[in-house]
């Protein structure tokens, strides 16, 4: 038995130290993830936490088959699909108080962001449906039918959404990086 293996089969067993060893591992890979969809650092640590309640409390759902990590990352997928599903009720997003200080101080005094800043302030001015397209297309490289098919939305439509997110988000970056 491999270590992931010890890992996994503890936390069936409810074992706290094996539940901390897993999220000491995965939190920084999937903290980034969810960083990515939602839209502060507070929210995106919330999902983190119902991420990883839900796999401790699925883990004898999970049967071996393919990747560990796929199979918690399909999880977290579905934590940032509820968060989306609740953003989209309030369908414009901005930027919060504090990151338009720091867009503005940049932009104020010339200064050049760096390529992460300039990608992060512009994933995180788009609204959550741009945000959400964004990401799982150009990011998780989910195919426009895989989406549609979530979305509940034709191919059509939800290629001109993602065309506007993606001109959205490269406008946004030129701005940031000039």
């Amino acid at each position: 038995m491999n270590q992931l293996e010890r890992v996994i089969e503890g936390c069936r067993n409810g074992d706290e130290a094996s539940q901390r060893e897993l999220y000491e591992q995965y939190s920084p890979r999937f903290y980034a993830l969810c960083r990515r969809y939602v839209a502060d650092d507070v929210e995106a640590q919330e999902v983190l936490m119902e991420g990883f309640i839900s796999i401790f409390n699925s883990m004898a759902n999970y049967r071996g088959e393919g990747s560990f990590e796929g199979w918690m990352k399909t999880i977290f997928m579905r934590q940032i699909y509820k968060v989306y599903s609740r953003e989209r009720r309030h369908r414009y997003q901005t930027l919060d108080s504090e990151e338009i200080k720091q867009v503005s101080h940049v932009e104020d005094h010339g200064q050049r962001m760096d390529v992460r800043n300039a990608f992060i302030h512009a994933l995180r001015s788009l609204t959550a449906d741009q945000r959400m397209l964004f990401n799982m297309i150009a990011i998780e490289e989910y195919s426009l039918t895989e989406v549609a098919k979530m979305h509940k939305v034709p191919v059509s439509t939800l290629k001109s959404r993602y065309y506007q997110a993606r001109d959205l988000m490269r406008k946004k970056m030129e701005k940031y990086l000039k």
